[in-house]
């Protein structure tokens, strides 16, 4: 960021607080001394025309003449201390100040060159700035370097995250095999449904090129799926319908709201009451502002009424509330729609 003064605007205004302007000034007073004597001259030479001397007319011609000689070394000298100052001083900060810009603007390369034939003190200074910007440079490199390794690194932690999830959901489909009822077979159908939720969101961080945030459109399609095609396992096809906008949340985010939709979607196929049910479910994501809105659609009651469940939907509840959003059920009680207000701080 360049600092401006504020009187920079007016032409004038810079130019008298240039450096050159001030060696010029500086360089006038010390010379006025040659002024005086100009000034000296011209009155002697008027005091000798007084006097109407015969020789007064040579002598005022002399005085005029070294009167004259003193003004133009005076003004000589005042133009040759602004070259001077110019050439010496002024135009080699400039070149300083040029690369100094660049690089405070992301040119990394930004370097003072040919500084062999700067005056010392100006070389020196350039020097010191170029020494400074390799430092940074290569301070920079370290750190992304750093920033690339721990990415990396965390990859591949979401990854085997990822792995042992899909070994742990192996695990537990062995182990339902041996369920002896059906209160058994369906928690374990529950444990599965959601493990495989959980895996699939550290797959979708791991895969994506930011590791702090999820594509959500991305997830919902693999999401559902893997939920089509667990229901077609247990002889229940149904079809799922997905619609989702191009949006991205949080990680912390991504969980609770896969989560949630599994749950929706259990709801649908597996009820708490009566036998499993197949039926299309219509799901849409849709983008509201800094946050979304999703929507779950079926041709049957999607939830229990309140008052058979003490006035919640359990983990529904609690999953909407870690959201940082809130729902409402259609009077038919055959869609539900979650609203999300920021997708970048809910779930944090």
């Amino acid at each position: 960021m360049v600092y401006k003064e504020r009187d920079e605007s007016l032409w004038l205004t810079r130019r008298i607080k240039s450096l050159r302007a001030r060696l010029i000034f500086i360089l006038c007073l010390a010379l006025l001394p040659l002024v005086g004597l100009a000034l000296a001259d011209i009155w002697l030479g008027h005091l000798h025309q007084r006097g109407q001397q015969p020789q007064s007319v040579e002598i005022s011609e002399l005085l005029f003449g070294n009167a004259v000689l003193a003004l133009v070394m005076w003004l000589a000298a005042a133009l040759a201390a602004g070259w001077g100052a110019g050439r010496l001083v002024t135009r080699p900060l400039r070149r300083i100040r040029r690369g100094i810009i660049a690089f405070s603007e992301g040119d990394e390369r930004a370097r003072i060159r040919h500084i062999a034939e700067l005056p010392e003190e100006i070389r020196l200074l350039a020097e010191s700035f170029n020494r400074m910007a390799d430092a940074l440079a290569a301070r920079d490199a370290a750190l992304l370097k750093a920033v690339a390794r721990q990415k990396a690194l965390t990859r591949e932690v979401h990854h085997r995250v990822h792995n042992n999830l899909q070994i742990v959901n192996s695990l537990m489909n062995l182990q339902s095999r041996k369920a002896e009822t059906s209160a058994e077979s369906t928690i374990f159908d529950e444990v599965q449904r959601r493990v495989t939720a959980l895996g699939l969101v550290h797959g979708a961080i791991y895969q994506g090129d930011d590791l702090n945030s999820v594509k959500l459109d991305l997830l919902l399609n693999d999401l559902c799926a893997s939920m089509e095609q667990s229901l077609r396992n247990a002889r229940m096809p149904a079809s799922i319908f997905v619609t989702a906008d191009k949006l991205i949340a949080s990680a912390n985010l991504a969980v609770p709201l896969a989560f949630l939709i599994t749950e929706i979607i259990g709801e649908i196929a597996f009820p708490r009451e009566g036998s499993p049910t197949a039926t299309d479910v219509r799901i849409a994501l849709r983008g509201s502002g800094s946050g979304a809105v999703l929507t779950v659609e079926t041709t049957r009651p999607l939830l229990p009424e309140p008052s058979d469940t003490g006035g919640s939907h359990g983990l529904i509840d609690g999953l909407v509330r870690q959201l940082g959003g809130r729902y409402t059920i259609s009077p038919d009680r055959n869609r539900i729609s979650v609203s999300v207000p920021n997708l970048d701080m809910a779930g944090r």
